[in-house]
């Protein structure tokens, strides 16, 4: 059969492996294979290395043994072991003093403390891990033990006793459908580690997958067993899958992908030169000829023999100068390393060199990291990439885009202009910032005002502040929890505290829309201004195969860090969006994962999105719709009333009583929800009949915080009333961004003198309300 030429068997270490190919074969072939040799009449002598128990299900007998490697090259059925315990030792060595084994010490005597153990059946130099045949009766062999190769190469220190016992290798294999331009490098967590899959072999190529796990080692299931089985490529939407193979066996994992149309930009800019090929098919694979790193082409720009490529799904680590192929005939030599933000410039007075560099540009005050340029004289391309190391002011810079024609220069050497602006993919979106709320701490006040969401630092690990109210701070993604005493700093702010306590874990914290309850949510998300389309298409980056992403969980009271790529739930029992697990995008609104609270998105998404907090209750937020007054000219006076029976409704409230000298005004019934954050409330003093404006910062139930105080005591005969707009025009507009709750009848007035007084009526509905003030110019005022 093909199968011998691949495998061997041997007869004096009672071992099969494989030893050459590239061929997947079935279990069932390689059982039948070893069937058919050993029926041979010379054979007779030898005890059979394996039996069958269901076509699907089969054991190595008799002691004959099978290494890890070789199961790589099977697929179709599941093998377990019988005749492994006290006769096949594993040993892990310590790093100190490990050498290397080779392939020549395989089948020499192991010893322990000079005294024989028997054949080194296989060995794994990463995990330094050794498998032995206990041929000399040794017994389990003792931590610390000197462990060496009777006229070998590999030696060391045991790293605790060896153990023995019985191996599964269950078989896992994937169906369903699953996007096909380009397929999808199906990957499995093993108690919380990813399994380093064989794609270079058909069984665990892109696509479906059909391959042996082991889930038992040595007697003792690996995490009980249990195994997450994920497809989460960049540009389609995701999926995962978890399963128990206890039973081993064979074991179906379905797996549903199919392309995200919210997902297209590039993650990243690559430069390349020395084209033979062009690029020309999006979707291929490209491969690093060196590096063996790989990533989708999501789009190519050619200039010749010169180019530029947007890519995505990036595995491993393209090296400068090392050759970069597709799937087709695409050629050409990488030019520098992968970056997030790309810049053309003209003008060039001094060339850039030195990768790694800080590109400052002189304008907008714009830096980055140069680390590809593809210099054409005195004009030339810059791939650049965010430094995430810098905090504060400097970190912000990071993020700010080059401006046309602003000079940019590097710190080393390098000056040009800016031939547009940059452009930057969504790698370079990490200044949305996404916490995990880890807990509390109390403090003995706050030196300054610290900034909400905010990176601080403190001796020894770093975190994001949350919340500072009550000489308590609510922080996440804390690196330790030990903060007793700490002095606790902002990295914008530069306010600092001193924590009184360790950190009380906590994996939720309390928020609420304007003017709305109170309800928990376990993530924190600062959109920086970004566009919640933006937002999400970072989501789906940072949780993508291979991202190192940490995310800051809570579980079982003690915060456990997990690789954006394994992530799939904020907290035990919530139900994942498997398709993306921070949340899904569709009709040009975000889904929140359960327990995912989001802020200071762009104002044109307010509303188009939706949270599930804690409890598994779903939350809207409110309906913010603008009252504009627009055709203005700075200087101009804009008011918005509300109008009852078509005048100024100025008994919107009734007034309590309260003195002069007041920092709030209370009224004598609850503030409208439709009233602005910050405004002017009005005071009708019937006593005078006159009125008094008082500038508010805030309101809440039936009071108004005042920035001032007030200047006269109030009766409850006197009323309140607060208009959508108060206020003198700086610029042609004046808008006010408030809560739908009714329609609402109003009158808009705009004077200076110059003009004369224009004045309309109109309704605040549920799409807001613009008008155009009519400016006519007053030819008799003087």
């Amino acid at each position: 059969m093909a199968i011998g030429a691949d495998f061997t068997v041997d007869y004096t270490d009672k071992k099969v492996t494989h030893t050459s190919g590239t061929t997947v074969y079935t279990v069932n072939e390689l059982y039948s294979w070893l069937m058919d040799t050993f029926d041979e009449l010379v054979q007779m002598d030898d005890q059979v290395p394996m039996s069958a128990q269901t076509p699907s299900a089969y054991t190595f007998i008799n002691g004959w043994y099978i290494d890890d490697d070789s199961m790589k090259y099977l697929k179709g059925g599941a093998i377990e072991t019988d005749g492994w315990s006290s006769v096949v030792l594993i040993l892990s060595l310590a790093s100190g003093g490990y050498t290397n084994c080779v392939a020549g010490d395989v089948g020499k005597v192991v010893t322990d403390d000079a005294a024989d153990v028997g054949e080194l059946l296989a060995y794994d130099n990463t995990l330094r891990k050794w498998w032995i045949r206990d041929t000399n009766s040794h017994g389990s062999i003792a931590t610390s033990s000197t462990m060496a190769i009777t006229a070998g190469t590999g030696a060391g220190t045991a790293d605790g006793g060896s153990a023995t016992g019985e191996n599964l290798y269950a078989n896992v294999y994937s169906l369903g459908t699953v996007e096909s331009a380009p397929a999808p490098q199906l990957y499995i967590f093993q108690d919380g580690s990813a399994i380093a899959e064989w794609s270079d072999l058909p069984n665990w190529d892109r696509g479906h997958i059909d391959v042996l796990i082991k889930v038992k080692e040595a007697g003792t299931e690996i995490d009980g067993a249990v195994i997450t089985v994920f497809a989460r490529q960049a540009g389609d939407l995701f999926d995962n899958f978890e399963i128990d193979l206890t039973t081993g066996g064979r074991n179906a994992v379905p797996m549903s992908t199919s392309n995200d149309l919210n997902d297209t930009t590039a993650s990243h800019y690559l430069l390349y030169d020395a084209e033979s090929v062009a690029f020309t098919n999006n979707g291929d694979i490209l491969t690093g000829g060196t590096s063996e790193a790989t990533a989708e082409q999501v789009s190519s720009t050619d200039w010749g023999t010169t180019g530029v490529l947007e890519i995505r799904g990036i595995k491993g680590t393209f090296q400068n100068n090392e050759t970069i192929t597709d799937e087709h005939t695409g050629s050409a030599t990488v030019n520098g390393t992968v970056g997030d933000t790309y810049l053309a410039y003209d003008t060039e007075t001094a060339g850039f060199t030195t990768m790694d560099q800080t590109i400052t540009g002189g304008t907008s005050g714009a830096k980055r990291l140069m680390k590809g340029v593809q210099d054409d004289g005195t004009a030339g391309k810059l791939v650049m990439l965010v430094d995430t190391s810098k905090t504060g002011t400097d970190k912000d810079k990071q993020y700010l885009a080059f401006s046309t024609g602003e000079t940019i220069t590097g710190a080393t050497e390098g000056s040009a202009s800016a031939d547009g602006a940059s452009t930057t993919v969504v790698a370079g979106y990490s200044d949305v910032t996404i916490s995990f709320v880890n807990g509390t701490a109390t403090t003995g006040g706050t030196t300054g005002t610290f900034v909400e969401n905010e990176q601080v630092t403190f001796a020894g690990g770093t975190g994001v502040l949350l919340k500072d109210a009550s000489n308590t701070v609510t922080l996440g993604n804390m690196t330790i929890t030990a903060i007793n005493g700490l002095t606790i700093t902002g990295d914008h702010s530069g306010a600092t505290c001193v924590a009184s306590q360790n950190l009380q874990s906590a994996h939720t914290m309390d928020k609420a829309f304007e003017q709305g309850s109170d309800n928990p949510y376990d993530i924190i998300v600062d959109c920086a201004g970004r566009a919640l389309s933006e937002v999400y298409e970072y989501f789906k980056y940072i949780t993508e195969e291979d991202s190192s992403f940490d995310m800051y969980t809570v579980v079982s009271g003690t915060i456990t860090i997990l690789d954006g790529e394994e992530y799939i739930i904020a907290y035990t029992g919530y139900s994942p969006k498997k398709a993306s697990p921070l949340g899904t995008f569709a009709g040009g609104v975000l889904f929140g994962a359960r327990g995912l609270w989001v802020i200071d998105m762009n104002t044109s998404d307010s509303q188009n999105f939706q949270l599930i907090d804690s409890d598994g209750d779903t939350n809207n937020p409110p309906n913010y719709q603008s009252v504009a007054v627009t055709a203005l000219v700075a200087g101009d006076r804009v008011a918005v009333f509300r109008t009852s029976a078509g005048v100024v409704n100025k008994a919107m409230y009734a007034m309590t009583a309260q003195g002069s000298g007041i920092g709030t005004i209370t009224v004598g019934s609850a503030i409208d929800i439709d009233t602005p954050t910050t405004g002017y409330v009005r005071v009708v003093d019937d006593s005078t009949n006159t009125e008094q404006r008082y500038a508010y910062t805030s309101w809440t139930g039936s009071v108004f915080t005042l920035s001032g105080t007030t200047s006269v005591a109030y009766t409850t005969s006197d009323t309140a009333y607060v208009p959508y707009i108060d206020e003198q025009a700086s610029g042609t507009s004046v808008s006010k961004s408030v809560i739908y709750v009714s329609d609402r009848t109003v009158m808009i007035r705009v004077r200076i003198k110059g003009i004369i007084p224009f004045e309309t009526t109109g309704t605040y509905g549920s799409t807001g309300i613009s008008v155009a003030a009519i400016r006519t110019a007053d030819s008799i005022v003087t």
